[in-house]
């Protein structure tokens, strides 16, 4: 099979198969006859190897070497701290350290490359790379308006990069190890902002920081299902308010959402098991069981009512038109079709979880219960929704200096005498 060429992100790849396996390099050029030229001469290379003409060297890592169309043969050991940054970036891309992880995680990872790849590192072999040059990459993305918790995720990526791909494929140096530094100075940045309600919710950011009260979920839950049974495209987006009360009623993120199974969902125990898609130290997705409240069992029913004995999603809860499992960007343009032109429209699946637990809190659940039911571990977590229990924290630090009952009603006596 020929090699072919495509273009991504203005620079030129090439696929081309070898032994079995698929291979994809960057041509490093934006001119489409260069590579045009370059594939040609791969194909030729792979012709060569092929009518035994000329033998890949057993030391040279078999792509590079029909890339180079023959030329390479310095051993790849002797080539470690040689190749450029964007070499070895475009081979994380391919490998397993990046294709296993989930989804959105592999977004933020080409993100995160791409600001790497259009800075003053871009070019530069990982021999020339210098304490210095990650200095200089702070200070720009700071100038440039980016918060040190984004410019720390990206550095921490190219920590994983450089220490876990790089040196387990022999690309740099053991001694380049000490080369990273393991502490930077990250530019002061502000905390999260607390979460708050829709009619007090003005900007786009502040819309990703909404939450509903009680009669708000009523009123979204009533419009998407009214919506729904009107809407020409039901079949299409059906699943929707089936989908949208999962998550007002679990707490569950959208991922999960998305994984749920129906072999999971005990009707006779009331209890659910949700899939979580981030990892454990194990690489093992996690779970946990919560209580399947009554009304979302009654929408659970209908929904599988309407596909009796066999759900056409197999084991999947939730399917598309298809019966395809859903994917991410399915979910979002199905919740934000039915919110179009409402007051709710802006609000992503998230605020759902924000919901869940703001009216939790509201009833005076502690918001330890609260975050064993929807699995949150981090502290700040936590307490970004203290502040949904103002009351209930008010109540109790009012003992500290309350008076007695006696001492209360001397004091109310004397107000109405002085009266």
């Amino acid at each position: 099979m020929p090699a072919s060429i495509e273009l991504k992100n203005g620079i030129y790849y090439t696929r081309f198969s070898f032994n079995g396996k698929q291979h994809k390099r960057s041509l490093q050029t934006d001119k489409a006859d260069e590579a045009q030229a370059d594939k040609a001469l791969i194909d030729q290379t792979l012709r060569r190897i092929k009518t035994g003409e000329i033998i890949v060297p057993a030391d040279v890592d078999a792509a590079d070497f029909i890339r180079s169309g023959g030329r390479l043969v310095t051993p790849a050991i002797h080539r470690q701290g040689q190749i450029t940054l964007d070499e070895m970036m475009e081979g994380f891309l391919e490998s397993s350290h990046h294709t296993g992880k989930a989804g959105n995680t592999r977004v933020s990872d080409c993100i995160h490359i791409r600001h790497f790849l259009s800075s003053e590192m871009h070019g530069k072999r990982l021999a020339e790379l210098s304490e210095q040059d990650l200095l200089n990459y702070i200070d720009r993305r700071k100038s440039h308006g980016v918060v040190g918790r984004t410019i720390k995720a990206e550095m921490a990526l190219l920590r994983s990069v450089w220490n876990g791909y790089g040196m387990s494929n022999r690309l740099v140096p053991s001694e380049f190890r000490v080369r990273f530094p393991r502490k930077l100075a990250w530019p002061k940045y502000s905390e999260k902002p607390a979460f708050t309600t829709l009619d007090k919710a003005k900007t786009k950011e502040e819309m990703r920081s909404v939450y509903l009260r009680k009669h708000e979920v009523l009123q979204l839950i009533k419009l998407v299902r009214e919506r729904q049974m009107q809407d020409k495209y039901e079949k299409t987006y059906g699943w929707v308010s089936a989908a949208v009360q999962f998550c007002l009623y679990t707490g569950a993120r959208r991922s999960s959402m998305i994984l749920q199974k129906v072999s999971d969902i005990d009707f006779d125990n009331s209890t659910i098991r949700l899939l979580v898609r981030k990892e454990n130290r194990n690489f093992q997705m996690t779970s946990r069981v919560v209580p399947l409240l009554f009304p979302l069992q009654v929408a659970l029913w209908i929904w599988l009512s309407d596909h009796p004995d066999d759900h056409p999603g197999g084991d999947v809860l939730f399917t598309d038109v298809k019966n395809q499992p859903l994917t991410a960007k399915q979910a979002h343009l199905g919740l934000a079709y039915y919110l179009l032109g409402t007051k709710f429209q802006g609000l992503g699946w998230h605020c759902l979880r924000h919901s869940f637990v703001s009216i939790a809190a509201a009833k005076g659940i502690a918001l330890d219960s609260i975050a064993q039911f929807t699995g949150h571990h981090s502290d700040d977590v936590a307490r970004l929704y203290r502040h949904l229990e103002p009351n209930h924290v008010g109540k109790q630090f009012s003992r500290l200096y309350s008076p007695g009952k006696a001492k209360a009603s001397a004091i109310q006596e004397r107000r109405r005498a002085d009266g």
